[in-house]
């Protein structure tokens, strides 16, 4: 599970520094006790996003609604954090079911774009991360890809490539060395 602050940028960037570290504090100290309720695995925090497991560290029968019940008190926790601080306060959640070696690479490309490109444009990433972990699970674990879902992964392919080519090419720029 990926959780991320919507506007956090633009928040963190119109108040003190101590008050958006604050929120982070708060909201993650929120979240913290929400994953130890449904016996979860916090994995990291990044700046304003949190990653959380579930099925991974412990053997529970429904780690599945753990997961989707842990993302509900989630969402009740901001918005209480929201009414508390008289600011409207979103978050999204990303969630993935499915052979974690997947997922590993899925977080290691979000956490690598996210230091080169950014906040706001980490966001077009939720649309590489499924690309990329059901091409894994086909290399790796010898899953099934339907030209349905190939398709698909292709329109996202150029739609990400079309809107931040130029970012794209500074990234790969950035690879290649001066």
């Amino acid at each position: 599970m990926f959780v991320d602050i919507v506007d956090f940028t633009q928040f963190a960037a119109s108040v003190p520094p101590e008050e958006s570290i604050s929120l982070l504090r708060d909201l993650f100290g929120r979240y913290d006790e929400v994953i130890r309720r449904f016996d979860l695995e916090k994995i990291k925090t990044v700046g304003d996003s949190y990653m959380y497991v579930s099925g991974v560290t412990s053997e529970q029968a429904d780690h599945c609604a753990a997961a989707v019940d842990a993302a509900l008190d989630l969402l009740y926790e901001t918005r209480q954090m929201g009414l508390a601080m008289g600011r409207e306060l979103q978050v999204r959640i990303g969630l993935h079911s499915g052979p974690l070696v997947a997922g590993v690479v899925g977080y290691l490309l979000y956490f690598t774009l996210l230091d080169s490109l950014g906040p706001v444009e980490i966001n077009l990433v939720g649309y590489v991360e499924p690309p990329v972990a059901a091409v894994v699970g086909w290399v790796a674990l010898n899953e099934v890809i339907s030209p349905n879902t190939v398709v698909g992964f292709a329109v996202i392919v150029v739609g990400f490539t079309l809107v931040k080519r130029q970012a794209l090419a500074s990234f790969v720029q950035g690879l290649r060395g001066p």
